[in-house]
């Protein structure tokens, strides 16, 4: 018998199929690919980011506070560009701006070690990347959940309470928990809240890009939190 093979019509027909079929499941390929590299990098973002709220909680209120009471206002905010080390180990900040503010130390041969971010999996040597810090100073205040009026008519968001009771002196304050807000209890000024100072409240915005022409796309924040207790004795 003789044995037939196959045209080249037929070959051709039989690639065209397997082409349209696996084209699709590369497509997806690379989308799934390119998504996990993006919340990798997201990721990572974010525990950089929390690492930078590491470093400023480890000075203490005391120090965080006295460096915001140096800025206008009450209100911190400044921004960091990263820069690779020379050695591509960790990331630093451009001319130690970071170790300046927070460690008030000018002279890089002390200051190479104090500040490092190592990165697991954000690739910014082809791109840059900066973090800001926002900080202020405030009073932590009694708030209520508006009350409806009826279904008809409901009202929303948060109102400050007239006023708390003290669970230390058991005396009736103001709306002011924690801060420096409170009604005064003695002749040196202090007050009737929890405590008598102020909690610092922060935030990071850490700015990244992975393009060549340097404009950040992507970011991440974290707030924290520092209170008055958080201090060096």
């Amino acid at each position: 018998m003789k044995k037939r093979g196959y045209s080249v019509i037929e070959v051709l027909i039989a690639m065209a199929i397997f082409l349209f079929g696996i084209f699709p499941i590369i497509g997806f390929t690379f989308t799934s690919l390119r998504g996990e590299r993006i919340a990798g990098s997201k990721e990572e973002a974010a525990r950089l980011s929390g690492t930078v709220v590491d470093y400023i909680k480890s000075r203490g209120y005391d120090e965080v506070k006295e460096l915001i009471e140096k800025q206008t206002g009450d209100i911190f905010g400044k921004t960091y560009e990263l820069k690779l080390r020379s050695d591509n180990s960790a990331f630093i900040t451009e001319d130690y701006e970071f170790e300046k503010d927070f460690y008030d130390i000018t002279a890089p041969t002390v200051s190479d070690n104090i500040f490092l971010l190592n990165s697991r999996g954000l690739r910014m040597d082809d791109g840059k990347a900066q973090f800001t810090v926002y900080m202020s100073l405030v009073d932590v205040e009694l708030m209520r959940l508006k009350s409806s009026t009826g279904d008809n008519d409901p009202e929303t968001g948060w109102e400050k309470e007239d006023k708390y009771e003290n669970p230390i002196t058991g005396k009736d304050g103001s709306n002011v928990l924690f801060g420096t807000g409170g009604i005064n209890t003695d002749e040196s000024g202090g007050s009737d809240s929890l405590t008598r100072d102020k909690f610092i409240l922060g935030k990071i915005v850490f700015e990244y890009t992975q393009n060549t022409d340097g404009v950040f796309d992507k970011n991440v924040e974290t707030q924290f939190v520092i209170s008055p207790i958080e201090e060096w004795r």
